[in-house]
């Protein structure tokens, strides 16, 4: 079923861990655009091994939670990406500390 989503977009949660990134590999191959999110610490330095369907913002869940600043510029982030493949899914993968 590869391709099958060629004008979605999805918003992967919790994506520098292990499940995370098994999602993210899935996803990518299945013909998704996909936005990757962690917290910073955990985003990979680089996106050189990343297929270029898979964008990563770095992301603290709580952060933006609280709203405000944060809130704003990562939905800025995300709608530059999405313009072209409109956001039609969600995988909360992430963990609360």
């Amino acid at each position: 079923m590869t391709g099958q989503h060629p004008q979605r977009s999805v918003l992967v949660t919790g994506a520098a861990g292990g499940i995370g990134t098994a999602l993210v590999a899935h996803l990518a191959a299945e013909g998704w655009q996909v936005l990757a999110t962690d917290r910073p610490e955990v985003c990979p330095n680089s996106a050189a091994d990343l297929p270029p369907s898979v964008h990563w913002l770095s992301a603290d869940l709580q952060a933006l939670a609280l709203g405000g600043d944060a809130i704003d510029a990562f939905a800025t982030q995300a709608d530059l990406i999405t313009r072209s493949k409109p956001l039609t899914a969600i995988v909360h993968n992430a963990a609360l500390q």
